[in-house]
């Protein structure tokens, strides 16, 4: 590419980023993807727009070597010998993946290291699929810069849109399903834990009522073995509570008939209804209190 190539990229626009994009499609146009350039040139294409009167820039932000290779460095170029370190004369410019990469592995390593804070199952999800879409970038990108928006350059930020395009799908396909699960796992276990507690309290009906809740949020929540055997047990025990307390009325109903407490039998056996022969006593009790009555 000749001087007056440059010359005309220049003259053509005062935008550095509008001069650089038409050199990028310059080189892509090119067989090899490379041109030769002289490199004084190439700074005087790529040098730094005048500083206004109110502007606060750095002098390394004004270096025109580093402004030149930021540029380049944006679109997907690489100098060859490098701009520092390259003499007077002819230098190659050239179409690099190793931009794009970068910005790839920059975007994967961030979203790893936020997945594996949340949940070490994220950090693995995001490290298989972010290292496809760097495999993705380095054997595709001359491909993808070609396709790629007007808008978005083929460096590092092409390669961070990639990254970031597979990681959206996989945190929609696999992230968000994974952690619902665990809330809703979470909020199993809670549910569990407060039946155990209710079953200690006796309250066995509101016991079975978070049981179920559970099993509607997850399929086996966690503990609930455990929890239902305790349940099975508790109303074993209160099965055979009741066993024993009505055997006692039983008991005292006989009793108090015995002794002619007719009225006090006969509330016993009502309160006992089908309870061994509780129903037949309570017919002997009322026959024997009428006899009573009439002097029989």
């Amino acid at each position: 590419m000749t001087d007056e190539d440059l010359l005309s990229l220049a003259s053509a626009s005062d935008s550095r980023q509008a001069r650089v994009r038409a050199l990028r499609e310059r080189i892509d146009n090119q067989p090899a993807a490379a041109i030769m350039v002289d490199r004084e040139a190439l700074l005087e294409l790529l040098s730094p727009p005048p500083v206004t009167e109110d502007g606060d820039g750095e002098d390394d932000e004004r270096d025109p070597v580093s402004y030149a290779q930021t540029l380049l460095a944006q679109h997907g170029l690489t100098v060859r010998p490098a701009l520092k370190d390259a003499d007077a004369g002819p230098v190659e410019v050239a179409t690099t993946p190793k931009f794009a990469v970068q910005g790839a592995i920059a975007v994967t390593v961030i979203a790893v290291l936020a997945g594996l804070f949340g949940f070490w199952v994220y950090g693995v999800l995001y490290a298989a699929v972010g290292a496809i879409a760097v495999a993705i970038v380095a054997r595709a990108y001359p491909r993808m810069q070609r396709s790629a928006p007007a808008w978005l350059p083929p460096g590092r930020l092409l390669g961070a849109a990639v990254a970031l395009a597979a990681l959206l799908v996989i945190t929609v396909v696999a992230v968000v399903p994974i952690r619902q699960h665990r809330n809703d796992v979470g909020k199993a276990r809670g549910l569990v834990v407060q039946a155990d507690q209710l079953i200690d309290q006796g309250k066995i009906d509101q016991a079975k009522a978070d049981l179920f809740a559970a099993e509607e949020l997850v399929d086996r929540p966690p503990l609930i073995d455990d929890v239902r055997a305790h349940l099975v047990v508790a109303q074993v025990q209160r099965l055979l509570a009741v066993q024993s307390r009505n055997e006692g009325l039983l008991d005292e109903a006989g009793r108090a008939f015995r002794r002619g407490d007719f009225a006090r039998a006969i509330a016993i056996a009502r309160r006992l209804g089908n309870f061994r022969d509780a129903a037949e006593r309570l017919r002997a009790y009322r026959a024997t209190q009428r006899r009573a009555r009439h002097g029989d």
